[in-house]
């Protein structure tokens, strides 16, 4: 019996460190989107002054922060359930096991400016308040007027035409 549960924490473990490997991977996946839309209402804006092709890019950037919301959302849960079933299986394996394993979350604390860690800002939490944050961004783009951005436009001057009619 006790081979088989050590042999169920183990097959839950690897699910659990299967689970950050993916959370981590569509992390990135989504990071690098963002980044890249964000980027292009940039050069949009202030290269091409072009206001109304920033706002679709804009557009384009709401539904993706959306679904990387649900699914970072989605993927912390995934982790806080795979924990608790590493949780059960462990105190299944014994007393002592359950006590100190990899998949217990570590408690929030402060060593020093370079080694700290906070539950609050985990891993697993990170990708939901970057989603967040970028949906906001883009709220904030489309319903902003676009008088803000003449101070960092640059000043065109205007087309004088060099041969007035008659």
């Amino acid at each position: 019996m006790e081979d088989h549960a050590f042999e169920d924490f183990k097959l839950k473990l690897d699910y659990l460190q299967a689970q950050y490997q993916r959370l981590l991977g569509r992390f990135n996946f989504f990071l690098t989107v963002e980044m890249a839309l964000f980027g292009v209402v940039g050069w949009l804006l202030f290269e091409k002054l072009n206001v109304s092709g920033a706002r679709l890019a804009a557009l384009l950037g709401l539904p993706v922060s959306i679904l990387w919301y649900v699914v970072a959302a989605e993927d912390r849960e995934l982790v806080r359930q795979y924990r608790g079933r590493v949780e059960r299986s462990a105190e299944r394996v014994g007393q002592g096991f359950a006590v100190d394993h990899a998949a217990r979350e570590p408690q929030s604390r402060w060593t020093s400016i370079v080694s700290w860690y906070s539950g609050r800002l985990s891993v697993t939490r990170i990708p939901v308040y970057a989603a967040i944050l970028a949906l906001v961004a883009w709220l904030f783009l489309l319903a902003a007027r676009t008088s803000w951005l003449e101070a960092f436009l640059p000043q065109v001057p205007p087309v004088v035409n060099p041969n007035p009619g008659p």
